[in-house]
């Protein structure tokens, strides 16, 4: 799992290299992560290169990477492309799209003007760091022994183990295997407590992070409490917890299905060899899901057991299905069986807004009702049927999944990171079928560079994620294309120095407002002497 986002580019800016300085030191660094793009930075000032000639090398290669003469391109690797838009701005950068290991190296980047020739050098490094695999290799029932095995990881990177709270943890030397600038490394540690350990690899030249995690459980802790109605009438229910063998102590609470404590009896103890038997009742009068929740601070651990309790009269929770159905609706039925007293049923959807429904039909038996309810929906979504009885505060439901082949969800879009230069843009469509076409945009419709998207398939519905970096203030739409479907968000890039424009916005939409209230009084006062003129009478000479 990514806990760092990828930044493309991490430029580190040095002297500008003159055309003797090609094997010297590089003027721009370039760090990315393997399959990604990479841009390399090449730029004469303001000069208008368009009809101009330039080329780009890679140190120690006969062929070219890419040449430029005049408005032609002579030769490209095919990966490689310019920005068209931008010679006239001396911008004279080019774009090598899904970068390999191999492509690592020093490129110079050749311009002829006047019988001269301006050079500038940048090194570009490609990275690659599959995610890590964990294992538990050994273990007894007071440690166990994990082992983080990292393969084909260039640059070298940085391998640690932590806890569920970000510790670090003291590890065995790391076996290190290097084959061409890629390493193999395997790191090993030891724990005694039950906790979520994480492998974490890091690569700080090409700003990349990736971790991999694993449960451990060890057996001195509180293996879980068993469960029971002890003893019940029509009224009430006794519930039992018995948890047996715990170490260190544990604390033993019965909690409610909304994590309300329940007064218990006091619990009985048994202690044997520094391990613990804890028995546990409570008494409850409502149908409910309970808890025993078992706590063991000291080694940050813990577990419960859940247990359903229906209390004659309170209704169970209903049974919902989908009666029949279209490619453009569903006819959803909810039926509630022997509940006393009478409860309120209704429809609703995943917003919790009551779906309009046909009447319900009412049986009573002896003072219990069994009620059937049903509703027609037209759009993918979870639903619930919600039964409610006042009365003795009772409230249950049952959820089901309607979904309509063909349908595009509305998409979700966030900014999932950001600096002041850039904002990582993410877009998140669910349970689309067909499968959907989804494109970033700026607002006048361009489509912007985006990662490759991720697409999950489940019974021809499709999940996919798209995200994209933007350096710009504007307001971006993720378009979905089956039919056409959209949604945006609004980025502000707060650039250095721009304060200056934001002031100038400011004078002109005064000077607009001032302008529109003068046309407005001269408007006015024209009608009004018009008017005047018109009220004149006319008199025979």
């Amino acid at each position: 799992m990514e806990l760092l986002p990828l930044v493309s580019l991490c430029l580190l800016f040095g002297a500008k290299i003159t055309a003797g300085d090609v094997n010297g030191p590089a003027a721009f660094k370039v760090f990315v992560e393997e399959d990604s793009d990479a841009i390399l930075p090449c730029s004469f000032g303001s000069t208008n290169i368009k009809g101009a000639f330039f080329v780009w090398k890679k140190v120690g290669e006969v062929r070219e990477v890419y040449l430029y003469e005049a408005g032609r391109i002579d030769r490209s690797e095919g990966r490689v492309s310019h920005f068209e838009n931008d010679l006239q701005n001396g911008n004279a950068s080019i774009v090598i799209k899904g970068t390999k290991l191999a492509d690592t190296g020093n490129y110079t980047c050749t311009f002829h003007r006047d019988q001269s020739d301006i050079k500038s050098r940048v090194e570009l490094i490609v990275g690659t760091c599959p995610e890590p695999d964990v294992k538990i290799l050994d273990e007894t029932k007071d440690w166990s022994l994990l082992q983080c095995v990292v393969r084909g990881a260039s640059p070298k990177p940085k391998v640690e183990w932590q806890d569920s709270s970000g510790n670090i943890l003291p590890a065995k030397e790391p076996q290190v295997t290097e084959r061409g600038g890629s390493y193999d490394i395997i790191l090993q540690t030891t724990v005694t407590k039950t906790d979520n350990y994480s492998c974490v690899v890091t690569q700080e030249e090409i700003c990349h992070q990736i971790e991999d995690e694993i449960f451990v459980y060890i057996h001195s802790t509180c293996p879980k409490p068993y469960v029971t109605s002890h003893k019940e009438t029509k009224d009430w229910s006794l519930l039992q917890c018995v948890v047996r063998g715990a170490s260190p102590k544990p604390k033993v609470e019965w909690q409610d299905s909304s994590g309300n404590i329940l007064q218990a009896n006091e619990p009985q103890v048994t202690e044997r060899g520094g391990s613990y038997d804890i028995i546990l009742q409570t008494t409850v009068t409502k149908t409910d899901n309970y808890s025993c929740v078992v706590t063991q601070e000291e080694i940050c651990h813990q577990i419960f057991s859940n247990i359903s309790i229906y209390i004659d009269g309170a209704a169970l929770e209903p049974s919902v299905t989908i009666l029949d159905q279209s490619s453009d609706w569903s006819l959803l039925k909810c039926v509630v069986r022997g509940a006393s007293p009478k409860p309120k049923v209704e429809w609703q959807d995943s917003s919790g807004n009551i779906l309009p429904a046909k009447e319900p039909q009412v049986i009573e038996r002896g003072g219990s009702y069994d009620i059937i309810l049903q509703t027609t929906v037209t759009q993918t979504d979870h639903y619930r049927c919600v039964v409610t009885q006042e009365e003795i505060d009772h409230q249950t439901e049952a959820e089901i999944y309607v979904h309509f082949n063909g349908t595009c969800p509305k998409p979700d879009v966030k900014i999932l990171d950001q600096t002041k230069d850039w904002s990582l843009l993410q877009c998140v469509v669910r349970g689309a079928s067909p499968k959907p076409k989804v494109e970033w945009q700026d607002s006048s419709g361009n489509i912007l560079h985006a990662k490759g998207p991720q697409v999950t398939e489940r019974g021809g519905s499709y999940d996919i994620t798209l995200q994209t970096t933007v350096t710009t203030t504007d307001r971006y739409n993720c378009v979905v294309i089956c039919h056409q479907i959209e949604d945006d968000i609004f980025v502000y890039i707060h650039h250095e120095g721009s304060t200056g424009s934001v002031v100038t916005a400011a004078v002109f939409g005064i000077l607009f407002f001032v302008v529109v209230g003068v046309v407005v009084v001269l408007v006015h006062k024209l009608c009004k002497s018009k008017k005047g003129r018109t009220a004149v009478p006319q008199t025979d000479a």
